[in-house]
């Protein structure tokens, strides 16, 4: 696993060339599923930290901010760019109501790794040691001794549970059933040369302060999932991931097995997979959802359900790196076209929700709700044929935008707040919202968001942008108004979300004033983490680095 001395030395050497089965049988012998007290998670809380609010945090992968259907409510549909995207999610929609939606929440690098490492760490991504999505060639992977999320709610008498995707270690030949092997070579799925391969097994060591374990590193046959409990034990329940995930959530919030402490409050990650690709045939998705709502049967005409005008779209003009071009992705296993995958992709985003819904049933049935923090997100959105393309990793805000609902009945008021959260933000802000802002460790970047959550922030606190950091290729800012990236080559992107929602029309010209600005507000976020642009002043006659 990664150290922060060996990570620091690589990134210089880089910049210097540029619900239906039962959880008890699958668990059952399991003994790592009992709590363990280690000094990350002490027991014996005083009563004050027994008060503290539990956290559920619901993470879905690649769910686009435009796919809820709450969009359609007049409440919300005015802080949307463009129209909703016409998806069934009747347990979102009902949860917005009862929480805070955050309406211009954007994931900093749209692509899975960097994301979840900075919403655990609150850091950049070159300075926490996941620049880009981790992999068995890449020597990559949340740095072991981060000071994380789930390491500052542990120190402060929290149990803290980990349940799905994981996607933040380099993937090492540590296979617990075949030592010296990697995951991927014990899973007759993969076809692909193993160096390709992101699957992995997390020893304890690198679990970044999680006490209990029930996840993998990343795998896209949802239909048939795998994870390694705290043992290391590989479980293979045989059905959709979102279902046996939440199976497994459902018995944790129970606590059926001692997995928590339960006199402490406890941090509940649920990491479900879906509706990230595979999203090409019925067993990757949930199938009565699909029936429901998405069929032929149902929906005709494709183009019913791929309701915008900039699907055929020019792409960016800058190097679009890992985006992938649409018509490339036809045949592609698990993947296809647009017109051939949505109708799979919508209908796990309803099977997602309703799998939601019963871990919302859950804590009303054990009288939780009132005081735990119950977030749904995602790692990053989808283009789903947008401007040509498919997945994320590009500038365009379907790839940026994500869902963020916050509900905690006991201090956040029903609502919409359109202040500009980003990937470094969550996990100061998800502190601040448990009462240890003082425990915010000081090399967190992001910023604890919880006065603008309870509407107690002054005006002038509210962040004017977040960054956009595609590894060392691209770099820019989402503001209330504009989108700003430029690439290595110089190239550059402005694009005016208020009078072009659909993102169309280029405006980029490195002699407007706007272009100017915010240039200098970029070069600010870039010195501020001494990123590997400011350190080679690259594009100097674009960014003010001053």
């Amino acid at each position: 696993m990664t150290n922060r001395r060996d990570f620091l030395k690589r990134s210089a050497a880089l910049a210097a060339v540029a619900g239906t089965a039962s959880v008890s049988g699958m668990l059952a012998g399991c003994s790592g599923t009992s709590q363990t007290v280690t000094a990350d998670n002490k027991a014996g809380t005083p009563e004050q930290e027994r008060k503290r609010p539990n956290i559920v945090f619901f993470l879905a992968d690649q769910h686009r901010r435009q796919a809820l259907g709450l969009w359609r409510n007049p409440q919300y549909a005015s802080y949307l760019n463009g129209v909703s995207d016409p998806v069934h999610t009747p347990v979102i929609d009902q949860f917005a109501q009862q929480g805070l939606v955050l309406s211009q929440c954007c994931s900093s690098t749209p692509v899975c790794s960097p994301h979840r490492g900075m919403l655990f760490s609150g850091m950049f991504p070159h300075s926490n040691g996941v620049p880009w999505n981790c992999r068995v060639d890449r020597d990559w992977g949340l740095i072991r001794d981060t000071e994380s999320l789930a390491r500052v709610l542990g120190r402060n008498g929290y149990s803290c549970g980990y349940i799905g995707k994981w996607h933040l270690d380099k993937p090492e030949p540590n296979d617990p059933a075949n030592p010296g092997k990697y995951v991927a070579e014990s899973s007759p799925s993969w076809t692909g040369p193993i160096e390709h391969s992101m699957d992995s097994y997390t020893p304890p060591e690198d679990r970044q302060g999680f006490d209990f374990w029930y996840a993998y590193g990343t795998d896209d046959d949802h239909a048939n999932p795998h994870y390694y409990d705290n043992d290391g034990k590989r479980h293979e329940p045989g059905i959709w991931a979102t279902v046996h995930e939440t199976d497994v959530a459902i018995d944790y919030l129970k606590n059926t097995r001692n997995q928590r402490h339960a006199d402490n409050p406890f941090c509940l990650f649920v990491s479900t997979h879906p509706p990230h690709p595979d999203y090409a045939d019925l067993e990757d998705t949930d199938p009565e959802m699909y029936h429901a709502h998405y069929s032929p049967d149902k929906v005709a005409n494709v183009d019913d359900l791929l309701n915008r005008p900039n699907r055929h779209n020019d792409q960016l003009p800058m190097k679009m790196v890992y985006s992938s071009n649409e018509q490339l992705m036809k045949g592609k296993p698990g993947k296809g076209l647009s017109t051939e995958v949505v109708r799979y992709y919508y209908s796990s985003i309803s099977g997602v929700d309703r799998q939601f819904g019963r871990l919302l049933k859950t804590l009303d049935e054990l009288g939780m709700s009132e005081n735990t923090i119950v977030v749904y997100t995602s790692d990053h959105g989808e283009m789903m044929g947008s401007h040509g393309l498919m997945s994320k990793s590009t500038a365009y805000e379907e790839a940026l935008g994500i869902p963020m609902i916050v509900r905690y009945p006991e201090a956040i008021k029903p609502g919409i707040n359109d202040v500009l959260m980003g990937s470094m933000d969550f996990m100061p802000t998800l502190l601040g919202l448990a009462g240890l802002n003082s425990e915010i460790p000081t090399a967190v970047d992001g910023q604890d968001l919880t006065p603008h959550l309870l509407g107690t922030a002054a005006k002038e606190s509210r962040p004017t942008s977040i960054p956009y950091l595609l590894h060392t290729e691209q770099k820019g800012l989402r503001t209330d108004r504009y989108t700003f990236v430029i690439n290595r080559e110089g190239e550059g992107v402005l694009f005016d979300n208020r009078n072009d929602p659909y993102q169309m029309h280029n405006l980029f010209d490195p002699g407007k004033e706007v272009v100017k600005a915010l240039g200098k507000e970029l070069g600010q976020w870039l010195r501020k983490g001494d990123d590997l642009w400011f350190q080679m002043r690259i594009n100097k006659h674009l960014i003010d680095y001053v």
